[in-house]
């Protein structure tokens, strides 16, 4: 297996910077082409680590900047592509989350009853006190399933990936149904070909983990995926189809008014290490960056078949769309770095809305 520094990717994506996939440059009226200019010197600036990955803004469905800057497979130089697929980390939550508000209207779940109702084979005792809507909101209290609650359902935050994945066996439970058949479901209506759940099949996807020496590993070998990630962290999807999901999902297309307004209601909040305080809905990440209202979710996939940094933000008074995804896995244990260019580009597109 072949290691690469960040310094080699960095080397690699400049001499290919200048002929990075424009795909398109759109200014319009709101989205000035300062701030687009801003966003491509932003690129080129040794922040602590390169960028390789793909960014897309876009405003009422229509895109207004969509590059692609480095690589899938840094050692053979294979540019990534503006169709380019990746695990979306954390940004799965918001389609995990829906699907649950989905069967809960339809009556095939309730959000207040406990989860043992449904999942029968939890040891601990908890799990006839701990609800549906408590693993949503990331307040169960569960560290794993045959271990103790670490505080009371509902008094705290605690952000729970496991909690995510017991919303899969439970929506796996009333329907009868595979979770990744589901989401395919799903996406079907959003319009979204090139993004699934995965199941048991293999994938490849070409991606890096950097672990603490800074070097980045090579990953997305032919495993099996392991399918109880999917529903907390392991979507795929690329840049246009969560364009076509944050279209779906904010202009009613598969949510009512009366359920989105639930999805959206912050029930929990949380200081996050990235974004500072955010309040947190069922499934999605709900923050006021200079007084804009912010709806989406980052996300940082660390796993054997693929690895990510990304973010999905969507602003509701503009109808706009903030898309960033990386095929690298940065040290999390600085969040500063790892989410450096994440976090300018969404300041940027925040500050020019102003």
């Amino acid at each position: 297996m072949k290691i690469f520094s960040p310094a080699l990717i960095r080397q690699v994506c400049q001499r290919a910077l200048a002929a990075a996939l424009l795909i398109s440059v759109m200014p319009t009226s709101g989205q000035s082409p300062a701030v687009i200019a801003r966003i491509d010197t932003l690129i080129k600036t040794d922040l602590g680590r390169p960028f390789n990955g793909v960014i897309l803004i876009a405003r009422n469905g229509r895109i207004l900047y969509s590059r692609c800057y480095g690589f899938s497979d840094a050692a053979h130089k294979v540019p990534l592509q503006s169709d380019e697929q990746f695990v979306i980390g954390s940004v799965s939550k918001q389609v995990t989350g829906v699907l649950v508000l989905q069967e809960a209207a339809q009556k095939h779940l309730d959000l207040q009853a406990p989860i043992g109702r449904y999942l029968h084979n939890i040891p601990q005792r908890w799990k006839d006190t701990v609800t549906v809507q408590h693993l949503l909101n990331h307040v169960s209290g569960i560290i794993w399933p045959d271990r103790p609650l670490a505080f009371k359902p509902g008094s705290q935050f605690a952000y729970s990936n496991i909690g995510y994945s017991l919303l899969g066996e439970i929506l796996e439970k009333v329907t009868g149904k595979p979770y990744n058949t589901l989401v395919a479901d799903l996406f079907s209506k959003a319009g979204m070909k090139n993004s699934y759940a995965p199941g048991n099949k293999p994938i490849v996807l070409k991606s890096f983990l950097e672990d603490s020496t800074r070097q980045l590993i090579p990953t997305g070998a032919d495993v099996t995926f392991m399918k109880m990630l999917a529903p907390a962290g392991g979507i795929i999807s690329n840049a246009r189809d969560l364009l076509l999901w944050n279209e779906a999902l904010h202009n009613g297309r598969i949510l009512p008014d009366s359920l989105y307004k639930i999805f959206t209601t912050p029930f929990s909040h949380r200081d996050h290490p990235t974004w500072g305080p955010v309040d947190y809905g069922d499934g999605i990440q709900i923050a006021h960056p200079e007084t804009l209202t912010e709806l989406g979710h980052s996300g940082a996939a660390n796993m054997p078949a693929a690895a990510t940094t990304c973010i999905n933000f969507y602003y509701p008074t503009t109808q706009t769309s903030v898309i960033v995804l990386e095929n690298v896995s940065w040290d999390t244990r600085d969040m500063v770095r790892a989410f450096v260019f994440e976090k300018k580009i969404r300041n940027m597109i925040v500050e020019d809305m102003k």
